[in-house]
């Protein structure tokens, strides 16, 4: 085998598990916590990679006031920065993004009018480690001008990320280059 099939064959492999290789774990997430006087839950998906980033991404985030009302906020991705060492991440550092829209649920005040979006909050203080089995991250943002102290817990039950297409679409392409390269000696 000469240098360019070398070549050509290392990077096959290389490719196919650079695709893989960054994703640690996926996992299903749910969120609860609030104020004194208001809730806020969801439910969604969340990817963790070894250079020590979460990302959670959730469709609705629905806060609940009472006496005020209720909202729904769609779009909302918590991304937490991070470590990852032995098998373990641990976060840092956060910001939550809701792309919108907002839907008011019911209630005699419009809680949609008090958050322009699309909006970008850091998290105030951020607590908590995830492995492959799971594991919870508390947090507080400063929302609406009140500290919500939010729970964020994974499970590890979420299918797992596969390889894209084009990965191997691309690797078995460098495979016919090289084997026709072969066939011309």
């Amino acid at each position: 085998m000469n240098n360019f099939q070398k070549l050509i064959a290392v990077s096959v492999f290389a490719i196919s598990g650079a695709a893989q290789a960054a994703v640690v774990g996926t996992y299903n997430v749910s969120v609860t916590g609030g104020t004194a006087s208001s809730t806020q839950t969801g439910t969604g998906t969340a990817s963790l990679d070894d250079s020590g980033t979460l990302t959670m991404i959730f469709a609705t985030m629905n806060q609940t006031a009472p006496n005020v009302g209720a909202a729904s906020f769609a779009n909302v991705t918590d991304v937490f920065s991070g470590s990852y060492a032995g098998g373990t991440f641990t976060a840092t550092s956060g910001v939550e993004t809701i792309a919108g829209p907002c839907t008011m649920v019911n209630g005699p005040l419009n809680l949609c009018q008090f958050t322009p979006l699309p909006s970008t909050v850091p998290f105030g203080t951020v607590s908590g480690s995830v492995s492959l089995a799971g594991g919870t991250i508390n947090t507080s943002v400063l929302n609406l001008g009140q500290n919500n102290v939010l729970t964020y817990t994974l499970t590890s039950n979420a299918p797992a990320v596969p390889v894209p297409a084009a990965a191997w679409l691309f690797g078995s392409g460098l495979l016919g280059l090289a084997g026709t390269a072969r066939r011309r000696k």
